[in-house]
């Protein structure tokens, strides 16, 4: 079998190689070279990537449900990507894993805009929350998830 550089493989090989190394316990340099292999790609790749890392993380069913490695995978894809797409698809956290995940994000402090952008949404959760149980109405696990402590 003849190895081809990483310029002559497509982006498409790209995202599969990817794929089948998002596995746990993956070395982060690995990881990294993977997803650096995108920095030059056509934006229809980067979407793949970004469904991608989303799909990384996605429970109940949706994928592979790897937090660690969607966790991991965040400073290579600001890199590679850009900070705005990781802050404007942020808000899907709690859809494809829970609101926990934004307690582990913020603690690993990957960007500033990332943090603020954390906080408004969870603190927008809390307050909508507030307001729908004053009105008897279901609320989120937003307030569950909360930062305890004891663990910080």
């Amino acid at each position: 079998m003849v190895s081809r550089s990483p310029d002559k493989i497509s982006g498409q090989d790209k995202l599969l190689r990817l794929f089948f190394n998002l596995v746990r316990n993956v070395d982060d340099n690995i990881l990294q070279q993977l997803i650096m292999s995108f920095k030059h790609e056509k934006s229809d790749i980067l979407e793949d990537l970004i469904v991608l890392w989303w799909q990384t993380r996605a429970v109940r069913g949706k994928g592979k449900g790897e937090r660690h490695l969607f966790y991991s995978m965040i400073p290579h894809i600001i890199e590679v990507v850009d900070i705005n797409v990781v802050i404007n698809t942020i808000h899907l956290i709690p859809h494809y894993g829970y609101y926990k995940d934004f307690c582990f994000i913020f603690d690993a402090n990957y960007h500033e805009k990332l943090n603020e952008k954390i906080i408004h949404l969870w603190t927008n959760q809390l307050k909508q929350d507030l307001s729908s149980m004053q009105n008897n109405k279901n609320i989120s696990l937003a307030a569950n998830s909360h930062p305890d402590e004891k663990i910080r």
